[in-house]
């Protein structure tokens, strides 16, 4: 397991106590780093047990920064040498567009959850796989919005912050200009549990929820699950 974080900070506030800093350290004792771009900060506390060298985190090029906690099952055999945070991270290098990008996670089988930003655009990706199987939080108040893997909360009553773990419903993207609402790509066509979860987030957090057309990752063979059929808008952040 690694720790992982990002935080749009609203105002002056400290994103990364030192409480927090001590709980994502013992997820990822082996290497840590923080970095903060566009008044964005992002960490990654990484534990490491594959590859031949330890891949700090975050992943940083012009473009990306990408943080990942997880397992990859169905790594190529030329590429066991490498962790599989690099692997994922140059076929998301290699993608053309938003489409291209969000499909580089639709043959990764395993349990996994990540965090990433597109600098030139400003849109933060992040998620969970399918089955939920690894943690992601999402917390909102009013003097930030996080996304983590795990959480500290303050026992100050004064301190008012929503907090949920992210209901597994595909790919949430966020743009830093307008946080008040997130596009999520959902690995299945939406049925009404789907809905059910979506809503209930909304309410929790207080960030809107707008739909765009599913994954539906290679591995997962919608054919033999039983969908009912729904009227459902799409729609994108004005």
């Amino acid at each position: 397991m690694c720790g992982i974080l990002c935080c749009f900070s609203k105002t002056d506030h400290e994103c990364l106590s030192k409480e927090l800093i001590g709980i994502l350290h013992n997820r990822g004792p082996n290497s840590e780093s923080i970095l903060t771009v566009n008044e964005i900060i992002f960490a990654g506390f990484v534990l490491h047990h594959q590859g031949t060298e330890m891949c700090p985190q975050p992943i940083k090029t012009d473009r990306h920064i990408f943080i990942f906690n997880g397992d990859v099952f169905n790594l190529p055999r030329n590429a066991c040498e490498i962790s599989d945070t690099n692997w994922i991270f140059n076929k998301i290098s290699g993608a053309k567009d938003e489409r291209a990008l969000i499909s580089c996670f639709r043959s990764i089988e395993g349990p996994f959850s990540f965090i990433l930003y597109d600098n030139r655009l400003g849109n933060l990706f992040f998620g969970r796989d399918s089955l939920g199987r690894n943690s992601l939080l999402m917390e909102n108040s009013k003097s930030h919005l996080r996304i983590l893997s795990t959480s500290y909360l303050s026992q100050d009553k004064r301190t008012e912050i929503a907090a949920v773990e992210l209901p597994p419903l595909g790919i949430y993207k966020i743009n830093k200009d307008n946080n008040k609402c997130c596009v999520v790509f959902p690995w299945q066509q939406p049925e009404e549990h789907w809905i059910a979860q979506a809503r209930s987030l909304e309410a929790t957090i207080g960030v809107r929820v707008l739909v765009e057309c599913p994954i539906e990752p290679s591995w997962l063979s919608i054919s033999t699950i039983n969908h009912k059929k729904q009227k459902y808008k799409y729609g994108r952040c004005k």
